[in-house]
């Protein structure tokens, strides 16, 4: 550990850290929960319009996924948020984050980069009062090789912040890091494993989702399942098509029936090769009506106690690392 590191972690054992997500409780959980599936663009219009700052910039994205025309509007109310001090903003339209080719030179943003080094201000004002996403995000932006030498530079290497996150239950740098190595697993070491199935353990969709699906070295079928099943419960989308998969290679139909169903109940949304009868959705051959009906009750029953979380910030929700489905 670095000197300065070492500094900043005792300064920080005193100082609660600022929560990475968003937590049940606070007004914005509900409508940016929900906005990966429904638009909930005027509900977080009228938190703006009451003068809730946060929900500027869960607009603003809002907005922006409905189609051409909002991305393009979407810009002033990222605009609107950086200049409340919003470093997230102030990155997305410096043309950091996202896919800035597109913003900026597609759709017409007039992207700043000098919007970067606000950023980075804010974002070591943050940091330096424990916020460990503000710190992340400083790392990830500011880190150099040359940095990285320096015994006194308070950036880390990738792997050192994944696991000094993780010991804070922050989850995003070690998620952009397996989106990246998904079809290079073995390249992924056993600590990297180890921070996985510690944030698997404590319930993070995500992770639960990668270790059962994608990182699934050392485990057997149920123990996968079982993870799949937990990452379903927080209605995480990715989770029911890997639970019907690997239920199909089991020859298991009436699970796999049961799983897509349940997708289809918590997104809200039907894939172009569902059937428009309820009957026919996602008929198997080899499933009898009365199988049919059965997993339809059971995705019923498996929906009422669904409990959705938040588990993307402000980068992730347009990286995509997070197996997000935006509504269109």
């Amino acid at each position: 550990m670095r000197y300065f590191q070492l500094v900043f972690f005792i300064f920080c054992i005193n100082n609660v850290y600022a929560g990475p997500y968003i937590e049940k409780g606070d007004p914005l959980f509900e409508p940016v929960s929900k906005m990966t599936r429904v638009d909930q663009s005027e509900r977080l219009k009228a938190m703006v319009d009451k003068g809730i700052n946060d929900a500027l910039f869960w607009y603003a994205a809002s907005i922006e996924s409905k189609n051409i025309l909002k991305h393009a509007e979407s810009y002033q109310y990222y605009k609107q948020a950086a200049e409340k001090g919003n470093p997230y903003a102030m990155l997305r339209i410096s043309g950091k984050v996202g896919d800035p080719e597109y913003d900026c030179e597609h759709i017409g943003w007039p992207c700043d980069s000098s919007w970067k080094d606000q950023a980075i201000d804010k974002l070591i004002a943050l940091k330096d009062q424990g916020d460990v996403k503000a710190y992340y995000y400083y790392n990830k932006h500011s880190r150099t090789v040359f940095s990285l030498l320096n015994p006194f530079s308070d950036t880390m290497s990738e792997e050192e912040m994944i696991k000094y996150a993780a010991d804070r239950n922050y989850y995003t740098p070690l998620v952009h890091y397996l989106f990246r190595y998904k079809k290079k697993t073995e390249k992924v070491d056993d600590e990297i494993i180890a921070v996985l199935d510690n944030a698997a353990s404590k319930g993070f969709s995500p992770a639960l989702f990668y270790r059962g699906m994608i990182f699934y070295r050392g485990l057997n079928y149920e123990k996968r399942i079982s993870l799949l099943t937990a990452a379903a419960h927080n209605g995480y989308i990715r989770s029911y098509s890997a639970i019907s998969y690997l239920a199909m290679e089991e020859n298991d139909y009436l699970t796999a029936y049961t799983y897509l169903y349940l997708e289809y109940l918590v997104s809200g949304h039907k894939p172009s090769y569902i059937n428009n009868t309820p009957q026919g959705l996602y008929q198997f051959d080899s499933l009898s009506e009365r199988d049919i009906k059965k997993a339809i009750e059971k995705a019923e029953e498996l929906y009422k106690n669904v409990e959705p979380e938040i588990y993307f910030d402000e980068d992730i929700f347009y990286a995509g690392s997070g197996g997000i489905t935006l509504y269109k």
